[in-house]
């Protein structure tokens, strides 16, 4: 799990890894402080 420097323009870029769910991105300077991304899903969320 690579650590990073949270910028506006990286959490911005950010998309979920191939294959995967959802996906990531640690903050290398705050402990614990992280974003995470999910790929949309198929179906709204509301009927």
């Amino acid at each position: 799990m690579e650590k990073v420097k949270l910028t506006a323009g990286r959490i911005a870029d950010f998309k979920c890894d191939e294959g995967k769910a959802q996906s990531f991105l640690w903050c290398a300077e705050v402990p614990g402080l992280g974003v995470s991304i999910k790929k949309p899903a198929l179906l709204p969320a509301w009927k």
